[in-house]
């Protein structure tokens, strides 16, 4: 079997705005052409009995060797928020949120990508060394809590009797819990 999913395009823009001799703030926006997933493709090598069978009672996007599933998601625009003090010469704090909202519309929420709305939570430092070295340090939180009510998503868990091949858990209330941490330290040193 082959399935072939497309990385969508991403566009990061982001802006530093020094508001004083020790505090600059930092905006970043991000473009996601979540869109590209609008449907999946999986190829099969061969021909699937189940697939003939559903392709013959005229089931949308069911083929003898390939299923195409439908997803509709959407594009997004996200903002993310930083701030950077300057505590010392040799010492930066930095303090950054985003509330990264996902391309999955809430009707057609599922499981084949079960990311939500997501939160990102970060605070680190940078300490400069000497003048050519510095290490930084981060440490953040990714948070993602989503409910699912049964029969709210034609992707995840549809009552529908005509939708039962895209849906993994129909009829069901289902919940998503996603909790990481993240730690991230580098050195840095300049020629």
């Amino acid at each position: 079997m082959n399935a072939y999913l497309t990385t969508p395009q991403h566009l990061a823009l982001g802006m530093s705005l020094q508001v004083s001799p020790k505090l600059k703030m930092n905006i970043d926006v991000k473009w996601t052409e979540t869109s590209t997933w609008d449907t999946l493709l999986f190829d099969f090598r061969e021909n699937v009995g189940l697939l003939m069978l559903l392709s013959l009672i005229g089931l949308e996007g069911a083929n003898p060797s390939n299923l195409v599933v439908p997803r509709f998601y959407e594009d997004t625009v996200n903002w993310g928020f930083g701030l950077e003090y300057k505590y010392s010469p040799k010492l930066n704090l930095r303090l950054g949120y985003e509330p990264r909202k996902t391309g999955i519309p809430d009707n057609k929420k599922d499981f084949l990508v079960p990311l939500g709305d997501i939160d990102i939570i970060a605070v680190g430092f940078s300490y400069h060394l000497s003048e050519k070295r510095s290490f930084d340090f981060a440490f953040f939180q990714i948070n993602h809590h989503d409910f699912i009510e049964t029969g709210s998503s034609t992707n995840g868990n549809d009552t529908r009797l005509q939708n039962f091949l895209y849906n993994p858990t129909a009829g069901l209330d289902t919940v998503t819990d996603l909790k990481v941490t993240v730690v991230e330290m580098s050195y840095r040193k300049r020629f």
